[in-house]
Parts: C-alpha cells; structure tokens; sequence
C-alpha cells in the first residue's frame, strides 16, 4: 500500500507539474488561432466595423489624418460654439416669417441671419422664396449665385476628399488602426482564401463610392441652381458686361461649355475694350476647339 501510495503521489506531482505547460500551450495555440477564427466565423462583424469606420470618415473626416475622437471632439465643439446672438437673430428671423408668410423682407432678414450663422443650405431656401417674391432684385439673386457656387464648391471638396480616403485607408494603418494591433491585423487579413476577395475593403469602397457619387450630385446640381440665379440677373440687366462675364464663369463650373461661350461673347460685345477683354477672347477660343488648344505649340 506504501508503494501505491507513493507512485499516486508522484503522478499527482508530475500533473501538477505539467498543468502550467499545458496551459500555456493552450493559450499558445489559443492565440494562434486567434485571427483565423476572427476571419473564418466572425467576418461579416468586421464588414460592420468597417462600415462603421466608413461612415465615420466619409461624414467627419476620418481617414485624413485625424482619428474618430479628434473628428467627433470637432464635429462637437462646431455645433456647440455658435454665437448665441446670432442663433437668436436666426430664432427671431424665422419667427417674423411664421407671422408674416408673404413678407418678403421676412424672407430677407432670415436669409441673412442664416448666412451669418454659416447655414448655407437653409440660407439658400430662404433667398429663394425672397427672389420669388422680388424676382428682379438682381443684387439678391448675385448672392443666391455665390451660395450655390459655395455650396457646388464644398460638395466638390468632400467627394474629392471621401475617394482620397477611401484610396488610402488600407495603406500604413487601417482608419488610424495600427495594422500590428489586434484589430489592425484581423481588418488586414479578413480576406477569403477560395476567392481573394475582402469583404472589408469591399465594404469600405462600396460606401465610399456612394457618399461620394451623392456629393456629386449635390455639387452638379448646385452649379446649375448658380447658372439659373446668373442667368435670372443677367436677363434682368441686359447691358451690364460683368452679369454676363459671372453667368459665363458660373456656366463653366456647371460644364455648360455653350452658355459660358454665349455669355462671354455677350460679356465681349458690352465690354470690347475691358482690360480683361483679350484673356476672354481667347479663353472663347479655348472652349470652342479645346482639341486645338491641347495640341502642342498652340
């Protein structure tokens, strides 16, 4: 019985011994495992992570160089910084229009409060019911021109600025990820080994194609709205040689190349003698044969 007991203690021993080492080894292997069990049962979690991060970068600039805390400590501070005065002259403004619907000077002050308080796209819906109301206040639709320019102009900036990210997010880190983190690998690596595809980077593309073909169209649609207030001042006064010259410049934007040539030429006939005559005639040229003008030694 002694030697039974003895040889129970000592496998009891080498167990004890050998629980540590095995369960490091586990850990081990654990840890091993740890990616390709992310990728093969959890890749679609990654795909709404990604999604996530898409979003983040497409509406507040992640992916340029600021992380998600910077863009939201941002996106915070603006809304929460406007000027009290300003935001009651808005206040105000709207509350004289509630009372007095077909005011046109109602829809003025609210124009002009709205644009102090930097809200382009509500500024732009007030002008519009002013200029419906004063349809040949020619200084009024200027303004409404240069809104949807900035407008056009901004729009431009954040589809540009959305493919720029997109196009980088994948290169050094993973949306400001360390692609040696954790996280960093298991979003480098979610790709599916029977067909190459990452349902990640398709994830991020696919969203970053959309917010930036929206942006798109929010800046087309805006330079035409431009080319109409141009158009609407330059009717207004026939004769005045610099309405033409901004139609023209506002139809450029829009890629009306043929009402930027007829409101040039307008521009030309008022104004022959203009300083900035000649470089407009051959601007005329220019978007007449641009086949020519991109040839050599033209």
């Amino acid at each position: 019985m002694a030697r039974a007991d003895r040889r129970r203690a000592e496998r009891e021993a080498r167990h004890a011994r050998n629980r540590p080492t095995a369960g490091r080894a586990r850990a081990a292997a654990e840890q091993e495992m740890f990616f390709p069990k992310l990728r093969a049962q959890a890749k679609w979690v990654f795909v709404f992570l990604a999604i996530i991060f898409a979003v983040g970068f497409a509406f507040l600039g992640v992916g340029s160089g600021s992380g998600i805390g910077d863009a939201l400590s941002n996106f915070f501070s603006d809304v929460f910084s406007r000027n009290p005065s300003t935001s009651s002259a808005v206040g105000k403004a709207e509350n004289n229009v509630k009372k007095h619907p077909q005011s046109a000077q109602a829809y003025r002050d609210l124009a002009t409060a709205l644009e102090t308080d930097n809200r382009t796209d509500r500024a732009i819906l007030a002008l519009e019911h002013y200029t419906k109301l004063r349809p040949k206040d020619t200084d009024a639709l200027n303004e409404l021109g240069s809104l949807y320019l900035s407008k056009g102009d901004a729009a431009r900036a954040r589809a540009d600025a959305i493919q720029v990210a997109a196009s980088t997010a994948f290169t050094g880190t993973l949306f400001n990820v360390p692609v040696g983190s954790k996280i960093g690998k298991a979003l480098s690596g979610t790709a599916d080994p029977s067909t190459g595809t990452d349902p990640v980077q398709q994830a991020v593309a696919t969203l970053a194609n959309d917010r930036a073909n929206k942006a798109f169209t929010v800046m087309s649609t805006s330079y035409s709205k431009a080319v109409d207030a141009y158009r609407r001042v330059a009717e207004a006064s026939p004769d005045d040689a610099l309405s033409w010259f901004q139609l023209g410049q506002a139809a450029e934007q829009a890629n009306d190349t043929t009402t930027a040539i007829g409101a040039y030429q307008r521009y030309l006939k008022l104004a022959p003698d203009d300083p900035n005559a000649a470089a407009v005639r051959a601007h005329v040229k220019q978007l007449q044969n641009p086949q020519a003008s991109a040839q050599p030694g033209r």
